[in-house]
């Protein structure tokens, strides 16, 4: 069983990497192991525990974030969320709304709905 104290503990080391997302390039590679490090802690240490996506994308978008100002507001706005819950004691549900479409994905989805038109009306 999972306690309060342990909930806080996940949440206390993910506020750490937080304040720790890099903001420029030279920080990045040792975020992402700091990343890495801290889900096979939280795996190995509260196996039960299974936080929302919105971490996994957190911990994988730091190079966006540094690119992208709103992207980096609405993920921790997102983080901030799952951190406050652990801090209540209470394992966060996954909200598929707290974490915004990148623009890049919007581009990749409009050439594929372009590829598919085009090959209706070709064939």
């Amino acid at each position: 069983m999972i306690s309060a104290v342990n909930l806080r503990e996940i949440a206390h080391a993910l506020r750490r990497l937080q304040r720790s997302s890099p903001t420029g390039p030279e920080k990045l590679a040792d975020w992402y192991a700091d990343g890495r490090r801290f889900v096979e802690w939280q795996h190995a240490s509260f196996p039960s525990v299974r936080l929302p996506p919105q971490v996994m994308f957190y911990l994988h978008d730091a190079d966006i974030r540094m690119k992208d100002s709103n992207y980096r507001k609405t993920q921790d706005e997102a983080l901030d969320e799952v951190i406050s819950c652990l801090e209540s004691g209470i394992i966060p549900e996954s909200r598929t709304g707290d974490i915004s479409l990148h623009p890049r994905w919007l581009g990749a989805v409009a050439l594929v709905v372009l590829a598919v038109i085009f090959y209706w009306f070709v064939r």
